[in-house]
C-alpha cells in the first residue's frame, strides 16, 4: 500500500497500467498517448521523450512520471521510461505505484541520465 493511494486503488492503477487502459485515481492518472512538454524537462532530455514517441503515460497531478516505450521495440518488450527527479511526497508516492505496476508487469524501467534533468 502506498501513502497516498489504498490497496484497491494502488491495484487498480497497476491493472490499468499493464491494461494500457486510461484510469484516474486521486491525482494520479493514465493515458494512452504523449504528454505536453513538462516544465522540469530539460530541451536535451525533451527530445528523449519524444524520440520514445511515448504511446501511454502516467500523471501524478499534471507531471508526467512515467511513459511506455515501444517505437522501434518490434520482437523486443517495451520498457517504461521513469525520469529519477526529486518530486514532493505525494508526486514521490504516485512515482513509486507506477515503478512497481512497471515490476509487478514485468516490465524494464530505465532512468534518464541524470545530467538531462533540470536542476
Amino acid at each position: 500500500m502506498t501513502m497516498g493511494l489504498g490497496r484497491k486503488s494502488t491495484e487498480l492503477v497497476h491493472q490499468r497500467m499493464a491494461a494500457r487502459r486510461p484510469f484516474r485515481r486521486g491525482n494520479v492518472w493514465g493515458s494512452v498517448g504523449p504528454a505536453d512538454k513538462p516544465e522540469w524537462l530539460t530541451p536535451e532530455a525533451w527530445e528523449v521523450y519524444l524520440d520514445d514517441e511515448p504511446t501511454y503515460t502516467v500523471f501524478s497531478y499534471e507531471t508526467p512520471i512515467a511513459w511506455l516505450v515501444t517505437r522501434g521495440r518490434e520482437g523486443l518488450a517495451p520498457f517504461w521510461r521513469v525520469p529519477g527527479l526529486r518530486h514532493s511526497l505525494s508526486t514521490a508516492d504516485h512515482q513509486r505505484t507506477a515503478m512497481r505496476g512497471a515490476d509487478k508487469a514485468g516490465e524494464e524501467v530505465r532512468d534518464l541520465p541524470s545530467v538531462m534533468l533540470a536542476r
